[in-house]
């Protein structure tokens, strides 16, 4: 400890010591008062902030899962489903149609696994959202097949996707 430290200490001593036993008290509740209100300004106030933020996203979130529940309780009740298979998929064309599709959408298919279903897993380097969703509403509404996943993320500016296609009779 230097002596500067100890001189600071020393004098603080003798200040707190020449205060009446009444200012004391009085300066020791308003130190507990100022701690209060920056405890509640600086750490309360934020996380109360947060909380409520969290909430709205919350009920936001469920709204649109009653929504689209009450969408698909709509669609069942209608007799609205999946299409039926299309005769060109029965056979082993499955595969074909769906990188015709993407070569076709301008989706540059780079990675392609045949699993022992007969389910086609793809890789797609980069790909824009525009081409790669319109890619698979032609393919769904041209051929009934539609991805059982789907993973995307962003690089680069592009989509980077891997997408998995079932086996008709699998799904």
């Amino acid at each position: 400890m230097s002596s500067t430290d100890s001189g600071i200490r020393l004098r603080a001593s003798d200040w707190w010591l020449s205060r009446e036993p009444r200012e004391r008290l009085m300066l020791v509740v308003m130190g507990i008062a100022v701690a209060a209100f920056v405890l509640w300004l600086g750490l309360l106030r934020p996380l109360q902030a947060w909380a409520e933020e969290a909430r709205a996203r919350h009920d936001r979130a469920a709204a649109g899962l009653a929504w689209v529940q009450s969408a698909v309780r709509e669609l069942e009740a209608r007799g609205i489903g999946q299409p039926a298979p299309q005769a060109d998929q029965a056979d082993n064309g499955f595969k074909d149609i769906i990188l015709a599709t993407a070569a076709s959408a301008r989706v540059e298919v780079t990675r392609q696994r045949t699993d022992e279903a007969g389910g086609l897993s793809i890789g797609i380097d980069a790909v824009g959202a525009p081409e790669l969703f319109a890619w698979l509403d032609r393919l769904y509404a041209d051929h009934g097949i539609a991805p059982v996943s789907m993973q995307v993320d962003k690089r680069n500016g592009a989509l980077r996707v891997e997408v998995a296609f079932a086996a008709r009779g699998t799904s």
